[in-house]
């Protein structure tokens, strides 16, 4: 720290957590004597002690609603989450760094306020006015709570910032004449019944860094799903894949879950799918055999759990991660053999294979202490 000049130690000051941190550090050099002297703002929080440190300070930094203002600052500036709708932004001393919205109308409260840095909406149902068709969400939002614009029949278009981190649930459930929803270039994850209800919907415009849970309800075959680029690099499931194959827009994660076990009577796995699904085959106790084919790379937590027909199972060279409980109480299974590019059996991954004789697998491989509870297989390298 000795060859940090005086305004790298102002920055590494910032991740220091008390007044004696702070201390040592002006004591490291004779070049930092003076050092707490530049600060205008406390990189600490305020109390008796550290109040003592800062002879220069302008505007007070409050890092948590416990902290006290201390009238003698002319500026205050919130540094932790604070309600929207506990703000007087007639108050220009105060700056506001991370603001929390909850139930709170859009466009009345967030159109033009400068001093909001960075906004976390929480749960939010946007009350927008019956003439609004279409909203462009301003860029300073991260995160859109659960059914944020729930049975808003009148929005006709939205188009989401990039800057969006997390989607929430039912997302746009019940927009009945929307017909357009543009997810931008933001890295997020499109969530359970996102689009249910979406009757009108005739365009959906994926972010290169979306990925997609599974039950997001399409709501009709004819949509048009596109990209904002040429490849999605997030997880897709394989059917909404299909539709993605048909403008040219390559899938690098596809996986096969459920819902497509379900609609697949045949039980037959497509050779482009990646990954099999958490809980993809759970239950399906008429599945007696499988071959699962090669270019898949994982198979989900429970993803042949409880398939009580299940006699054989062919895994491809490609599997590399086995994720815990995947052939848990397969009772009929009565061998297998994992490639050797699978480094690891999982917690309770053949547990209650009652009939397993044989399991081949590589002398190198990691084994759970419960990955073969009740199950008496021969182990064979």
């Amino acid at each position: 720290m000795k060859q940090l000049d005086s305004y790298s130690m102002m920055i590494v000051a910032k991740y220091l957590r008390n007044s004696n941190e702070l201390m040592n550090m002006t004591l490291v050099s004779r070049k930092n004597k003076d050092l707490l002297d530049k600060f205008r703002f406390n990189p600490i929080p305020l109390n008796n002690q550290s109040k003592k440190l800062f002879h220069c300070i302008e505007t007070q930094y409050l890092y948590s609603p416990e902290e006290e203002i201390d009238d003698k600052y002319s500026n205050i500036t919130y540094c932790y989450p604070i309600n929207l709708t506990e703000i007087n932004f007639k108050e220009n001393s105060k700056k506001y760094l991370r603001i929390i919205v909850n139930q709170v109308s859009l466009l009345e409260s967030l159109n033009s306020e400068e001093r909001v840095n960075k906004l976390h909406i929480t749960d939010l149902k946007i009350r927008l006015p019956t003439s609004i068709t279409n909203l462009n969400i301003l860029s300073n939002v991260t995160k859109i709570g659960r059914k944020t614009f729930n049975e808003n029949t009148q929005l006709n278009q939205i188009i989401l910032p990039n800057c969006i981190r997390e989607l929430g649930k039912e997302l746009f459930y019940g927009c009945s004449n929307l017909t357009l929803i543009d997810f931008g270039y933001g890295w997020n994850t499109i969530k359970e019944g996102t689009f249910k209800g979406c009757v009108s919907l005739k365009t959906i415009k994926l972010s290169p860094f979306n990925s997609i849970c599974e039950l997001t309800m399409i709501p009709h075959k004819e949509i048009k799903i596109i990209c904002n680029g040429p490849t999605i690099y997030g997880k897709i499931p394989y059917s909404i894949s299909k539709l993605l194959k048909l403008n040219s827009v390559k899938c690098n994660q596809i996986y096969y879950g459920k819902e497509e076990s379900l609609n697949n009577n045949n039980n037959t796995i497509p050779k482009e799918v990646n990954i099999i699904e958490n809980g993809c085959f759970n239950c399906n106790y008429n599945l007696e055999s499988i071959q699962i084919p090669e270019g898949i790379t994982k198979l989900g937590k429970y993803s042949f759990y409880r398939c009580t027909s299940l006699t054989s199972i062919q895994l491809p060279s490609t599997l590399k991660i086995i994720k815990k409980s995947c052939f848990e109480f397969c009772e009929n299974l009565i061998e297998i053999e994992i490639p050797k590019s699978v480094k690891e059996i999982p917690t309770k991954c053949f547990k209650g294979c009652s009939k397993m004789k044989r399991i081949k697998l590589s002398k190198t491989i990691c084994i759970a202490p419960d990955a073969l509870k009740h199950c008496e297989a021969i182990i064979i390298y």
